[in-house]
């Protein structure tokens, strides 16, 4: 039987910009078990980011809200209503994040294994100095980096892209963490250490039971280590199912679109690659009804006036008047 480690129910996220209030997130909800991998799909502007952040809540609260109605129910605590004292146990200890670019992520004037003893001792403040470096390089080597006594004494410009990428793991792993959250882990990579850092995140959860989510616009990748499927589009879920569902029974206009957008390899003829006309909308000007009738085939006046709402079809979920009654959520 799975033992679910994250729910997220009903989470909106806003931003204050200048007078405005504008909604970043809305309405997005998914579940993780221990030991999987969800992957979050969309283009860039379709919230995929902020989804993640908040559930470490590093959205700046200065300017940013998390609505009250929102859930984030991590081991049955939710972190929505938790005192930030908790949040900085939680960061880096139970719940690790890999950024986007490790190259400003990673501290360039400190060499590498002081930037990871730093986040040892910060949650074992017990721990002798030689066992945490012992630490380190034992995780350098569980994520594949060659002789990492040497690497450890290095700097981060020393390092290639693809073992900066390494270094940001091992940090995330350093802790057991019982969730991961990685962000674009393979972005700028080519495609040979692309592979290894997949390797990486699905050992990472046979070995160690970790869950993982998995925050990418590359459909590809997603196919080869997710469990489960969420794809977003501006701010919204459109589409949530298992991996086999999404792929092999797609029925959001929107995921349809991003699959076919996938170039076809041995095809034996010249053809143009599928393109999804128009933009992602900016968070000031939003549809009023389906976020995506904008750039959808399939839009009818309905879809310009009304939010379809969630909908089960064929066992998993979907946004789109397309599926069901009008008026079914």
């Amino acid at each position: 039987m799975e033992e679910r480690l994250l729910e997220v129910k009903n989470l909106k996220v806003s931003f204050n910009v200048g007078k405005k209030k504008l909604t970043a997130v809305e309405n997005v909800e998914f579940s993780l078990d221990k030991g999987k991998v969800i992957g979050i799909v969309g283009e860039s502007g379709c919230g995929k980011s902020v989804t993640a952040t908040s559930i470490l809540r590093l959205v700046p609260p200065a300017v940013s809200i998390i609505d009250e109605d929102s859930q984030i129910l991590f081991d049955g605590e939710d972190l929505v209503k938790a005192p930030e004292a908790r949040m900085r146990e939680i960061r880096g200890n139970e719940i690790s994040m890999i950024f986007q670019e490790p190259m400003s992520s990673l501290n360039p004037v400190y060499r590498i294994g002081d930037q990871m003893l730093e986040m040892i001792r910060t949650h074992n403040k017990q721990i002798s100095k030689k066992d945490a470096l012992d630490q380190c390089v034992e995780m350098l080597k569980r994520v594949g980096i060659p002789s990492p006594e040497q690497r450890i004494r290095e700097f981060p410009h020393q390092l290639s892209g693809g073992m900066r990428q390494r270094v940001m793991i091992a940090m995330a792993l350093l802790c057991n963490p019982k969730l991961l959250i990685a962000d674009e882990p393979t972005t700028a990579l080519d495609v040979t250490i692309q592979a290894q850092i997949l390797r990486i995140i699905k050992t990472l959860t046979k070995e160690s039971n970790t869950s993982v989510i998995l925050i990418t616009h590359d459909m590809g990748v997603v196919a080869e280590v997710a469990d489960h499927v969420m794809v977003m589009y501006a701010g919204k879920s459109v589409e949530y199912g298992t991996a086999e569902d999404i792929f092999d029974h797609p029925k959001h206009p929107y995921t349809i679109g991003l699959l076919n957008s996938i170039p076809k390899l041995g095809s034996g003829q010249e053809e143009h690659l599928y393109t999804i006309e128009g933009t992602v909308p900016g968070l000031d000007e939003m549809p009023e009804g389906c976020r995506f009738c904008t750039r959808c085939q399939h839009a009818t006046e309905q879809c310009r006036k009304k939010d379809p709402g969630m909908r089960e079809v064929d066992g998993h979920m979907v946004r789109c008047f397309l599926y069901g009654k009008e008026g079914e959520n």
